[in-house]
């Protein structure tokens, strides 16, 4: 194992009967237009992380071929990046209609299983697909080695300004808790921190360290899938484990923030400027989109960008810590498009299917 640095993303093709709704791209998580999203964002992940850490390992975890399932494009663009394919199955998954949102986000646990048993790299840095990167990662490395496992703890301003007593994602605090008491025997003095799940940055020796625990939790997740306040998504996993692991809270809130840029909810600061990584939900249909094709307008697709070039375009395309002009009038022009496709939509008669004539009736 080299002590190189393993930065990870991924991506999770579901099926028809896995399908489940996205808020942020929409229903229907095996419809190809949908899947094509993420596509997208994996393409300008790793062209803007590769910009900044030439030298780091990088892989795309995916539960199917990426040489057989990728847009011919996009496919041709990993490889010239020297992107890592790692194919790995899905088993973390709740059971089928118990969540009607983001149902394949448990994936993550099978990437640090997978991680643990075949390192390529003495810490891994896992990170959502629609995020951009905006320095490079490995100077990390120490932190990492200091703490084992690195944290970003959500406040307030970075998720639509939660508070404490509700339901953040399905799970309150205080049920994070309880569940962490009564499954590990932890004291718990106050409720865990929420930390975000598009970022794990973990030594391999945790990852390791982090299965039988994993192994120990999973199943009250799923035989408590349909409560109303219960486990939902990878990150109320990964902070009940991150509190029975004693990992500290804050260590990486200086290298990513969960960014709103969308027309309901901006938070955008000017301290945003200095981040590693930019997690932009929101833009996964407008800014990234916008992205990748400008690469394929430019021929920049396959290419390695220089530092300057990724920030510049990413700034521009993203929109943080200020959305410009150009950037506002797109913006505005494709959520009318999309609002007018939505009352189209609904608007359209449901046909109602014919009916078979029995030979008996007459």
């Amino acid at each position: 194992m080299t002590d190189r640095l393993c930065i990870a993303t991924w991506i999770v093709l579901d099926k028809v009967e896995e399908a489940t709704d996205f808020p942020s791209v929409g229903e229907n998580s095996s419809r190809a237009a949908f899947q094509l999203v993420y596509w997208r964002c994996v393409a300008t992940f790793f062209a803007t992380s590769l910009a900044h850490d030439p030298e780091a390992r990088h892989v795309l975890y995916s539960n199917v071929d990426v040489a057989e399932a990728a847009p011919p494009g996009i496919l041709a663009h990993l490889r010239a990046l020297g992107v890592e394919f790692r194919l790995c199955d899905i088993t973390f998954r709740l059971p089928s209609g118990s969540v009607s949102r983001w149902g394949n986000q448990f994936y993550v646990l099978d990437v640090i299983r997978d991680f643990a048993a075949h390192p390529g790299g003495e810490a891994l840095v896992l990170v959502d697909s629609d995020c951009v990167i905006r320095r490079a990662l490995t100077p990390l490395l120490p932190r990492i080695r200091e703490h084992r496992c690195l944290t970003y703890t959500l406040r307030p301003r970075d998720q639509k300004n939660y508070e404490l007593g509700q339901l953040l994602n399905g799970m309150s605090h205080a049920r994070m808790g309880q569940v962490l008491e009564e499954t590990f025997g932890v004291s718990v003095a106050e409720p865990p921190q929420y930390h975000g799940g598009e970022f794990f940055a973990a030594t391999h020796g945790f990852c390791r360290d982090l299965l039988p625990r994993i192994e120990q939790l999973w199943p009250r997740a799923v035989a408590e899938a349909r409560w109303p306040d219960s486990i939902k998504e990878e990150a109320h996993f990964l902070s009940i484990l991150a509190y029975a692991q004693g990992v500290p809270s804050y260590t990486a809130n200086d290298v990513i923030r969960r960014i709103w840029t969308n027309f309901e909810d901006i938070n955008t600061q000017p301290d945003d400027a200095a981040l590693a990584i930019w997690h932009v939900p929101a833009e996964k249909k407008y800014g990234i989109r916008r992205l990748w094709r400008h690469m394929e307008r430019r021929r920049l697709v396959g290419q390695r960008l220089s530092p300057e070039t990724s920030n510049r375009l990413t700034r521009r395309y993203i929109g943080v810590p200020r959305r410009g002009p150009v950037k506002l009038l797109q913006d505005v022009a494709e959520k009318l498009r999309e609002r007018l496709r939505q009352q189209l939509a609904r608007s359209r008669p449901s046909v109602a299917p014919k009916m078979r004539r029995d030979p008996a009736s007459g």
